[in-house]
């Protein structure tokens, strides 16, 4: 059976749709991919070029450079060369390492602002890689089960966070 290459591009589209929101509401998007800003792990995805392919992405590696490199530009020599003093500037056909990647900081400050949250997070990581790496079969499954599970983690987080608060500023500004 043939790989439908464009119900592929749009699952990934709408997995990465789904973590761009929710990461882009509750955390800092510094580096490549998403990290709380601290001495740890500041520059965390710096030089991690070997980290940032996407072999063996449901068959469209190719076709998602490609998509990428047509809408965008290379901004620096840094990571994989679409990193900027302020974040990543792809806004969609990024790398599934970058889409899922989280630092074992946030998992840590998630975890502070409410026990279990981590973990919730690093179950909506497992998610998406594993419909990043699988079969388009099941994908729309998955699909709807990441999505429940950034809303659920979503609406713990909107209980506790000030509006417009991401978990960053929470941590260090509003948790004493």
């Amino acid at each position: 059976m043939a790989i439908d290459k464009v119900l592929l591009i749009e699952q990934y589209l709408r997995t990465e749709r789904i973590l761009r929101a929710f990461f882009d509401r509750y955390t800092v998007p510094v580096c490549v991919g998403y990290c709380v800003e601290n001495e740890e792990e500041h520059d965390c995805c710096i030089d991690q070029t070997s980290r940032i392919t996407e072999i063996k992405v449901n068959g469209i590696a190719s076709e998602i450079s490609t998509l990428r490199a047509a809408k965008y530009s290379l901004t620096s020599g840094n990571g994989c060369g679409y990193l900027t003093s302020t974040g990543c500037v792809l806004n969609e056909y990024r790398s599934p390492v970058c889409n899922t990647f989280v630092c074992q900081v946030l998992v840590d400050h998630l975890n502070l602002i409410s026990d279990g949250l981590g973990q919730q997070l690093r179950e909506i990581e497992k998610l998406s890689v594993a419909i990043f790496k699988g079969f388009p079969e099941a994908a729309n499954e998955k699909i709807q089960e990441l999505k429940e599970k950034a809303s659920t983690l979503s609406e713990a987080l909107d209980t506790i966070l000030p509006s417009g608060v991401n978990t960053w500023e929470y941590i260090t500004n509003y948790r004493r």
